[in-house]
This record gives structure tokens, sequence and C-alpha cells, in this order.
């Protein structure tokens, strides 16, 4: 995953990734890069789950929330003025 995404989030995902390996479960942002390098924000909620004597893997669900955070930013500028 680190390879998709921008340089300046891969402590993120380091921090992500002990956090994962210690808990049931994580959820949050992170950003990843397009084929077109166009940034887009996704909300994950990952779980980590593990069958006896094998290891363990996690599940992820995401949502693409790009285009509502754009359309935040843009009514928090025009409810500044």
């Amino acid at each position: 995953m680190r390879d998709f995404m921008p340089v300046e989030f891969h402590p993120a995902f380091d921090a992500y990734l002990e956090r994962i390996a210690v808990s049931d479960s994580d959820d949050g942002l992170v950003q990843m890069l397009s084929r077109d390098g166009q940034v887009h924000v996704l909300q994950y909620r990952n779980v980590r789950s593990q069958e006896p004597g094998e290891g363990a893997y996690v599940l992820s669900h995401a949502a693409d929330i790009t285009d509502r955070m754009r359309v935040e930013q843009i009514l928090r500028e025009q409810n500044a003025y």
C-alpha cells in the first residue's frame, strides 16, 4: 500500500501498522494516489483477524470521500465571508 500513498504519509502508515498489529481494529482517513497522480481521501475501517494456526490478516472497507471533502472545504470558505 505504501507505493500508492504520497510520501509524506508514510510515517502515518507506519503508525497504522503498529496500531493494527496490537489492536483488533482501526479506522480513520488515508490518502492514496490514483494512476494519474491525483490524491484521493479514503475513509477506512479495518479489522484484524486470525484463524487458529494461521497468520493474521486484515479485512478492510474503505469509501472514497474526496468529493465530500472538497465540497466541505468550499462551504467552509463560503461561510468565512
